[in-house]
């Protein structure tokens, strides 16, 4: 199937994936004042300081010990991240590459989203593992204020998409 896409489309297209690749990525940023490499996309760097699965470590007291273990588990996982966080942007790229030109192939397109669905799968996994691997640091009273942190984030969350749906 062909259909032609003008460069507005296109636009159109590319700021919607830049938005929701950005939400997605959000959620992975290094907690507890931990760096992100410096491979990462400096435009997501800045967003992603504060914002992950380990964000609510930010209202948790940590030993020292417990700071060093983490800073060694994100390490790590940015370290696969990376590389999959690449794969996404590149693959993007392509996509855009393909509703560039004056005549679109649709199976072009969904075999690079399928690649892409796949980096994303990955990081998510990564992800999922890092935030396990830091919650069994965590002693229960660690839990309980992680887990009040967390609710905290997610009412005002909530809060910030109910003023902007106006409701």
């Amino acid at each position: 199937m062909q259909y032609t896409a003008t460069k507005s489309s296109a636009s159109r297209l590319s700021a919607m994936f830049a938005a929701v690749t950005l939400a997605s990525f959000m959620s992975f940023a290094p907690a507890s004042g931990a760096t992100v490499p410096s491979e990462a996309p400096p435009s997501i760097v800045k967003v992603l300081r504060d914002v992950s699965y380990l964000a609510p470590l930010n209202g948790v007291t940590l030993t020292e010990t417990q700071k060093s273990q983490i800073a060694s588990i994100e390490k790590s996982g940015w370290t696969k991240l990376i590389p999959q966080i690449g794969t996404v942007i590149r693959t993007h790229e392509q996509i855009i590459g393909e509703l560039a030109k004056p005549s679109v192939s649709i199976v072009a397109i969904k075999a690079l989203e399928k690649q892409k669905a796949a980096a994303l799968v990955s990081i998510e996994v990564q992800r999922i593992e890092m935030a396990a691997s830091v919650h069994s640091l965590l002693t229960p009273d660690q839990i309980a204020q992680e887990a009040a942190t967390h609710r905290r984030q997610v009412a005002a969350i909530e809060a910030w998409i109910k003023n902007f749906l106006g409701k």
